[in-house]
This record gives structure tokens, sequence and C-alpha cells, in this order.
């Protein structure tokens, strides 16, 4: 496993790094996107308002989460790699769900949100110089590097796929973490 170099502190963002085996994180994004966009093809906008109990979010609501997370993590990549000075706020996951319409939208929608996300996430992250990527900021009170956010990215979408099998009781082909 890559380590957590001494000028990036562990957080409590360490469960989703810790998801994600070694290997070019390149790869293991585009990998993952793929099987994330493979699967919920595959889920009807029927089922994907299933909510496995009262006051949880509906499977379009964690697919919307993820969309967030990936945006706003794309965002504290691009400021902590360009050397931003001040720190990055956090966000409240469930406000964000409350504030959205994922449920009106349709699975395709929330794909291709998904896929132009994670695309744009690259892209940047492949632009960066190798400075860049190691670069710390702070971010919702944690000490973050591009680097581990690429992790962090992959790992949190593996986390939220994992809850699906667990919790909503899908299988979800194949592999989605590397």
């Amino acid at each position: 496993m890559e380590k957590i170099t001494p000028h990036e502190p562990q957080s409590h963002y360490q469960k989703y790094y810790d998801l994600i085996p070694p290997g070019e994180i390149i790869k293991i994004l585009q990998n993952q996107q793929q099987a994330v966009v493979q699967f919920f093809q595959s889920v009807s906008d029927e089922k994907a308002l299933y909510r496995y109990a009262p006051g949880k979010w509906s499977i379009k609501e964690l697919f919307g989460h993820i969309i967030d997370s990936e945006r706003i993590f794309s965002y504290r990549a691009l400021c902590i790699g360009r050397h931003e000075k001040n720190p990055l706020p956090g966000w409240d996951q469930d406000d964000y769900i409350h504030n959205a319409n994922f449920d009106d939208q349709s699975v395709t929608e929330l794909v291709n949100q998904f896929v132009i996300a994670r695309m744009g996430f690259i892209a940047l992250y492949q632009s960066f110089t190798t400075e860049a990527i190691q670069n710390v900021g702070i971010a919702n009170n944690h000490h973050l590097s591009p680097r581990l956010i690429a992790r962090i990215l992959a790992g949190h979408a593996a986390h939220h796929l994992n809850i699906l099998q667990e919790r909503y009781h899908i299988t979800i082909p194949g592999t989605y973490t590397d």
C-alpha cells in the first residue's frame, strides 16, 4: 500500500484511502468509473427510488452523494494543488441531499453527471505537476494533498458501493476498487 508521507497526516478519510489497493491511481479511477457506470445503468429509475429503511437515502440519493463528493473533492484538489493558503470548509452531506432533487432525476442523468465529474477530476489530476500533487492544504480541518484526495475519492465511491451491497442487498458485479 502506498503510505501516507510525513507531510500528509493521517485523517478521518483513512477508511476510504484503505479501501483502494496499491496501483496507478488514474487507472484505478478509470476502471472504477466504468464499473460504477455499468452498475447504475442496470438500475431502473423505479428501483433507484428504493430506501432500505425510512429516513435513509434512496439509491438515487446515494448516487447523488457520490457525485457531490466527486465535485467537492475535485475543488479541494484544485485549491490545494494551486497552493491555497486558506482552509477550505466542510459540508453537511445530509443538507446537500435535502436540498437536491436526485430522486426527480433519471438514472441516466445521474450517470452522465458522475462521468463528467470523474473525468473532470482525472483531467485535473493529470494536469498537476509532481509538486502540486504533493501540496498539503487544509479542508474540513484535515490536512490533505491532491495525491491523497485521488485515493480518497476512489475509496469514497467504493465505500458507498459496499453500502449498496450490504444495506440495500444489491449485488454489484465485478470489481470497483482497482
